[in-house]
């Protein structure tokens, strides 16, 4: 029996932040008052998602000098905000340089071309939708402002 994308979610980073949208295949992982949804599983989405799609790609929302100086002499910038990341990155390493929220993390097997673009508002849940249509699977991570939610869409089962 194959796992769901919403079960491989909820079994890396634990049922009780995972919360349904109004978009199917789109989900809001954050914490509660009592239990703050912790670095350490978010490192463990990434990784995972990591190594099961060849191609990672960034999409920062304002550029942010300090992470640019520090990582982005290694990245392919694919147009304006939007990075190849190389499959050698050290995702857990890239995500602490991203702790500031505003960005959007793409997994996939194909090729994002230079008229890519991400809409607007790509953290809300019918934006995310738009973004993963097509016939491409794919599986996304929209972290919100200070990184407190994010904003997790998939198109197919990543485990297939």
């Amino acid at each position: 029996m194959t796992r769901t994308p919403r079960a491989v979610i909820e079994e890396i980073v634990g049922s009780q932040v995972v919360h349904p949208t109004n978009v199917p295949n789109v989900v809001l992982l954050s914490g509660t008052l009592l239990k703050r949804f912790n670095d350490q599983k978010k490192i463990a989405l990434i990784s995972h998602l990591g190594r099961l799609y060849s191609k990672t790609y960034l999409y920062l929302d304002s550029l942010d000098e300090d992470v640019l100086k520090e990582a982005a002499v290694h990245w392919k910038q694919i147009s304006t905000y939007l990075y190849l990341i190389p499959n050698e990155q050290d995702l857990p390493l890239l995500y602490k340089e991203l702790y500031r929220g505003n960005w959007l993390l793409l997994f996939r097997n194909q090729v994002v071309g230079e008229n890519f673009r991400v809409s607007e508002g790509y953290g809300k849940p019918q934006v995310m939708q738009q973004l993963l249509a097509g016939p491409d699977e794919q599986f996304a991570i929209a972290s919100g402002p200070d990184d407190l939610e994010w904003t997790v869409g998939w198109t197919a089962a990543p485990d297939k």
